[in-house]
């Protein structure tokens, strides 16, 4: 069983990286520390703006299929931030 490497460790190896590299590492650690490096591993959001129009589509339909009013659309939106 190995042991975990210390932060010196760990800053010592990174300061072996090139700039590119460095720049590389901060961005994907940033997004994985916010949870964000879940979303790739979603199949459904492989193409995010397919992703976002099948949502928008969802959201303009009641649950019976039939489409939304603007008038009932935008008051659903508007109870959400209350």
């Amino acid at each position: 069983m190995s042991t975990q490497p210390s932060y010196a460790e760990v800053l010592h190896l990174v300061e072996q990286l090139t700039p590119e590299e460095q720049a590389r590492l901060v961005v994907e650690l940033r997004e994985r520390s916010q949870g964000f490096g879940m979303w790739k591993e979603r199949a459904d959001l492989a193409d995010p703006e397919l992703y976002v129009l099948r949502l928008r589509e969802e959201d303009a339909h009641h649950a019976t299929g039939h489409v939304k009013t603007p008038e009932e659309y935008l008051a659903e939106i508007q109870a959400w931030d209350e």
